[in-house]
């Protein structure tokens, strides 16, 4: 039950950011925020919502890129550390 309450406030959230103000607004990242540890996807929507900038960590940068979802690249990228966080191989 707690499951279903999780994914629905995720959800929640994503309608959130497509219909929101934020330059994220057009991408639509939800195969992005579903296919990595609800700890990435977390900082990630953080990030997206923060009044100040907040950075990601480099672990989650690594797997939020490894979904290889084009429309949401730019969006991880305005929010990951420079690119030396990228260089590991996505399984």
């Amino acid at each position: 039950m707690a499951l279903r309450r999780q994914l629905c406030v995720l959800l929640l959230v994503l309608l959130a950011v497509d219909f929101s103000a934020s330059p994220v607004a057009t991408q639509n990242c939800y195969e992005t925020v579903k296919g990595v540890p609800q700890r990435c996807s977390g900082e990630f929507i953080t990030a997206l919502f923060a009044t100040k900038r907040r950075w990601i960590s480099r672990e989650c940068c690594q797997q939020l890129l490894c979904v290889r979802e084009q429309s949401c690249f730019n969006a991880i990228r305005d929010y990951c550390v420079p690119p030396q966080a990228w260089q590991q191989n996505c399984f």
